[in-house]
């Protein structure tokens, strides 16, 4: 067992060996450091994990973020219906070349599209590019038909 004195007050303080790090002095109260027997800071106490929050307190929380002012979250952003984009593309391409098998897959796909955006037009837009495949589709075959007829009569010429 061996003696240091505080620095500050200058009371002498017993410490048993294994001393800690620091003591605190009886009579003044600060923390004194056993290896030098001045003045030391407060030694460091453990932190402990925060309590967790129980599932009362999580809705209470929720509760209040939603009723003070928190923003409902972003709608979705909607995407093209599946073959809307498709039956645009064969339909144009359709006026120029195979108009009938293209047109044809214009059409399918076109209603096919509309179809799914009818059945939900929340997720799905394109209504548009649906519609006007098909359109070009139709034009397709008929045009297809008319330049196969055309060509027929002039061979028969």
């Amino acid at each position: 067992m061996r003696e240091i004195t505080c620095s500050i007050c200058g009371h002498k303080q017993p410490v048993a060996d294994p001393a800690p790090p620091a003591i605190r002095c009886a009579a003044c109260g600060n923390y004194i450091s056993t290896r030098t027997g001045k003045f030391a800071a407060q030694p460091a106490v453990p932190a402990q994990p925060p309590p967790t929050p129980s599932a009362v307190d999580q809705l209470a929380a929720a509760q209040r973020a939603t009723t003070q002012g928190a923003y409902p979250p972003w709608p979705a952003a909607r995407q093209n219906a599946p073959g809307a984009v498709a039956a645009l593309v064969c339909g144009i391409i359709g006026l120029f070349i195979a108009g009938i098998i293209l047109g044809i897959i214009a059409i399918v796909c076109g209603v096919s599209a509309r179809n799914a955006i009818r059945r939900n037009p929340s997720v799905y837009t394109g209504q548009g590019m649906a519609t006007a495949g098909l359109v070009l589709g139709i034009v397709d075959i008929v045009a297809a038909i008319i330049a196969l007829l055309w060509l027929l009569n002039r061979l028969g010429r």
